[in-house]
């Protein structure tokens, strides 16, 4: 075989190699952010005693726990999840947030208490 000729197979080799199943998979989809505060449901109070209230966030996807998050106070969290709908509920608040997540989105939830 001449050189030149060895350097053209060579070229068509690489260039197959490339041509792999791989490229028809989906591409993987990056999680979304759920993220938020949630505060205890308390009447007049300190300000010493309002940090010392314990708040629990859960997140919530077809009927099962899949994230929590507890702190004292006003409560801030962050949820990296895929793509898909959840529902936030506080053990403050009567009525939990549902929201549709979406790859690479940011969501943000306010589960401020509305005392009785």
């Amino acid at each position: 075989m001449t050189r030149s000729l060895c350097i053209a197979l060579l070229g068509i080799v690489v260039v197959c190699a490339g041509c792999g199943g791989a490229s028809s998979a989906p591409p993987a989809q990056r999680p979304g952010i759920i993220e938020g505060s949630a505060t205890p449901c308390v009447g007049l109070t300190t300000l010493y005693a309002y940090n010392r209230l314990p708040v629990t966030v859960e997140l919530h996807q077809g009927g099962r726990v899949v994230a929590r998050h507890s702190g004292k106070g006003t409560v801030t969290f962050r949820f990296s999840q895929p793509p898909g709908r959840y529902v936030v509920s506080s053990d403050q608040r009567p009525r939990p947030a549902t929201v549709n997540l979406h790859s690479g989105h940011t969501v943000k939830v306010d589960l401020s208490s509305s005392c009785k």
